[in-house]
């Protein structure tokens, strides 16, 4: 694919613009690095970017038209999501990339039931959804439900993108280069030196556990023992209809935590209730190793009815061992000190070196 095709087609939608006055400088180097991206991506695929460009109003707005352009390649997608929570960018893009976090569905239904049924085969007695709930960088999420003990019962399934692995694949192997690119032009640029290419890989590392459903479900799993005895924040069980490549775990129908009319007394509960849970309750856990969820947004954390929160999506989870929390908390005592030689020692526990 002709680089100059991806130029044209980000100039042509104006997305450099977005970046607030304060990051003008910056400007030239979003439009290049997109276009360099765009343009190496497969003809069909940049054609069909091109093709749903080309379809929606002519007053979209510029934020609209860049949401919609990220949706169609997962690498981007996943970018788009945390840049979304840096408060110094445009208003109206945040709000617009904010929407990534939980996209309506596009993916049909036909091609959902029939990944699940070559999961589970065509006898799993479930009754699938005609249409999802929402869609994510890598995965949709649809509501199934089932009959026992004379009631029925409602899960969801989170069911990988048809093509994603394909897609994120094609994606991968343009960010060493596009990681090159960036640093060389930044520097024509005058612009302050960044590891771009140690960044991207580590958001493609990432993106690749993200499709690791078997992985997400482990995570699910030690979440779930970590939180059970929590009376505030709780992690949605898993069904026994799960596979490598599928994910089946209770419904909670409830809004996002960001959505939800709370009082004031309220939300100063759940925010400590979510602290304590999620950052204090690992961190302070007798186990040797302890999960902190790693992608932590609005459309992860659900309002359950019964007022607890829900957490979602696990696939992203950083562990510390418990030697590694003990060294965390050898170096706080040590700054609170001001003893540089503890520090050095903790830091050191921490695979990291002293001042």
């Amino acid at each position: 694919m002709d680089p100059d095709l991806g130029t044209e087609l980000f100039e042509s939608l104006g997305l450099d613009a977005l970046l607030p006055e304060s990051l003008a400088a910056w400007r030239p180097l979003l439009a290049e690095g997109m276009a360099f991206f765009l343009g190496r991506l497969p003809q069909a695929r940049l054609g069909a970017i091109v093709a749903e460009q080309l379809v929606l109003a002519e007053s979209t707005s510029a934020a609209a038209r860049a949401t919609a352009l990220l949706a169609h390649c997962p690498t981007l997608h996943k970018l788009g999501q945390v840049v979304a929570r840096q408060p110094g960018l445009d208003a109206g893009l945040r709000r617009h990339l904010q929407a990534l976090e939980s996209l309506p569905a596009s993916t049909h239904g036909d091609a959902l039931h029939a990944r699940i049924h070559a999961e589970l085969g065509a006898d799993h007695g479930l009754h699938l959804a005609d249409r999802a709930l929402a869609e994510g960088s890598v995965a949709v999420v649809l509501p199934f439900s089932w009959w026992q003990g004379g009631r029925s019962h409602e899960g969801v399934f989170k069911v990988l993108k048809p093509g994603i692995a394909d897609r994120l694949g094609e994606e991968l192997a343009i960010l060493p280069a596009l990681g090159d690119f960036l640093e060389g032009r930044g520097a024509e640029l005058g612009l302050p030196a960044i590891d771009y290419r140690n960044h991207l890989t580590t958001a493609g590392r990432l993106l690749v556990q993200e499709i690791r459903l078997d992985r997400e479900q482990a995570n699910l799993r030690a979440a779930a023992a970590l939180l059970a005895d929590d009376a505030d924040v709780f992690v949605p069980a898993l069904l026994p209809w799960c596979t490598p490549a599928l994910t089946a775990m209770e419904r909670i129908d409830g809004p996002k935590l960001s959505d939800a009319a709370l009082s004031a007394r309220e939300s100063r509960r759940l925010g400590r209730a979510l602290v304590g849970g999620l950052l204090a309750r690992p961190f302070w856990s007798r186990s040797e190793d302890a999960p902190f969820h790693g992608d932590l947004h609005g459309g992860n954390l659900l309002l359950a009815p019964d007022g607890r929160v829900a957490v979602l999506d696990w696939s992203l989870v950083a562990r510390l061992g418990k030697a590694e929390r003990e060294a965390l908390v050898e170096v706080a005592l040590a700054a609170l000190a001001l003893d540089a030689p503890r520090i050095a020692a903790g830091l050191a526990g921490l695979g990291l070196r002293g001042p």
